[in-house]
C-alpha cells in the first residue's frame, strides 16, 4: 500500500490502540470549544480517562462493573461496587438533610 494515501493513514490508525485513536480524534477536534468528552463504556478504562484528562477535558461515560478495575478514591483503591455504595450513602444523607430542612421551615 502506498504510504502517501489516506487509506494507508487509516490502516495505520486502525492498527494502533483505541486510546491512541481517541486522542488523535481529540487533537483533530481541538478547535471545538468542548469541556467534556462523552463516550461509551467500551472506552471507559482508567488509562483512557486519564489520557483524556491530560488533554484538559473532562469525561462523561458509563463505567464497567468488573473485579479487575479499581478506582482511587479517598486514599484507597476501590472497586466500582464500593463507590456506588458510597454514592448511594451520600445521596441518602443529602435527601435526609433536605427533608429535615424543609420540615423545620414549615
Amino acid at each position: 500500500m502506498d504510504k502517501r494515501t489516506i487509506a494507508y493513514k487509516r490502516r495505520t490508525e486502525a492498527m494502533g490502540s483505541t486510546t491512541d485513536a481517541l486522542i488523535n480524534l481529540l487533537h483533530c477536534a481541538a478547535h471545538i470549544p468542548a469541556k467534556y468528552v462523552l463516550f461509551d463504556s467500551w472506552f471507559a478504562h482508567p488509562k483512557t480517562i486519564l489520557r483524556v484528562k491530560q488533554e484538559k477535558r473532562d469525561v462523561i461515560c458509563m463505567l464497567k462493573i468488573t473485579e479487575k478495575i479499581h478506582y482511587h478514591y479517598n486514599g484507597k483503591w476501590q472497586p466500582l461496587q464500593e463507590l456506588r455504595k458510597l454514592a448511594g450513602d451520600i445521596a441518602d444523607a443529602k435527601n435526609r438533610d433536605h427533608r429535615f430542612n424543609n420540615s423545620s421551615n414549615t
